[in-house]
């Protein structure tokens, strides 16, 4: 019979170490806040408007006030009033952004490609598989 208990704790354990913590790092990061932000408008041609993202994301439109002016501060997106209705606000993505964002996801793919390499090809199909059903 399985001990679900200690099943747990070993997976806890294991996730704890620094290479695990390191990618749950770039996970939450990458899922939450400021990149999800410049993912979000990279994919939808470089521009939203800030309401439209806050829906996008599930947060209030002061959260996403807050993220967008830091990310302005730093050169990485501009804000600008609609030509059509001054009370909304266009957010769009520098090339300093988008720049920003895909250096991020060649850091975070090189990394994982290179925990990956350690398996085997048999290893990484029932490794795949194993992921699937677990995140399913």
């Amino acid at each position: 019979m399985i001990d679900w208990d200690k099943a747990l704790l070993d997976f806890k354990n294991m996730m704890s170490q620094q290479d695990s913590m390191k990618i749950l790092k770039m996970i939450e990061v990458g899922y939450k806040g400021k990149l999800m932000i410049l993912q979000i408008l990279l994919s939808n041609n470089g521009k939203l408007f800030a309401g439209e993202l806050a829906q996008r994301l599930g947060v209030s439109t002061a959260r996403v006030a807050v993220a967008i002016k830091s990310l302005e501060q730093k050169g990485y997106v501009n804000r600008c009033q609609s030509e059509t209705d001054a009370r909304k606000v266009e957010i769009s993505i520098t090339d300093s952004g988008a720049e920003i964002f895909n250096n991020y996801v060649k850091q975070a793919d090189d990394f994982l490609k290179e925990k990956l390499q350690k398996f085997n090809e048999e290893e990484l199909i029932t490794f795949t598989k194993l992921s699937k059903k677990f995140f399913s």
